[in-house]
């Protein structure tokens, strides 16, 4: 691409205007990027390094959040997702967050954890969140270290043995 068409495409990007579907990530990107109303230009996602979205899983749209328009940021090095149910869609959207380092699910539950391999974190943290076999982080190309608030089943004290092996360090803690 020539330098003039990435300045015109730059410039495209930076006056489209993006609007949050989910009311409660809308909410939270107004408050973290102090806007007063739903509208956000591709440079409002370059300020964010860290972002927080806490849903309460009784609601019916947790799923919907708009995770796509995170592929913005950035600069995003670090995501907390909690209460939610984490569908398979929502880890591919993240996947594709080139700068994230860490992110901390809470409370979570995961319908599927195939699209885990394609995390590029460094580091994860579950928190009060079970996966069922922990051999898929094993697929996880970029990850450093993991963090656990979960009693581990007998079956998965083996795979973590295995990511050990493999130089990512486990760290185990009781849940608070």
């Amino acid at each position: 691409m020539s330098e003039e068409n990435k300045r015109n495409s730059d410039d495209i990007n930076a006056k489209t205007s993006i609007t949050i579907k989910n009311k409660k990530m809308a909410n939270v990107l107004m408050t973290k990027l102090n806007k007063n109303k739903n509208e956000f230009s591709v440079e409002d996602f370059l300020k964010l390094k860290t972002l927080v979205i806490d849903c309460d899983m009784s609601e019916k749209d947790n799923i919907f959040v708009d995770y796509d328009v995170l592929k913005y940021s950035k600069e995003l090095k670090e995501l907390v997702l909690a209460n939610m149910d984490v569908q398979d869609f929502m880890l591919e959207d993240l996947s594709k967050i080139e700068p994230l380092e860490r992110i901390i699910f809470d409370n979570c539950y995961f319908v599927s954890e195939e699209p885990f391999k394609d995390l590029k974190v460094k580091k994860i943290e579950l928190l009060n969140t079970q996966l069922d076999d922990f051999l898929i982080l094993e697929d996880m190309q970029n990850l450093k270290e993991v963090v656990l608030t979960t009693n581990i089943f007998n079956a998965n004290q083996d795979n973590i043995k295995k990511l050990e092996g493999k130089n990512i360090i486990v760290k185990e803690y009781d849940a608070f």
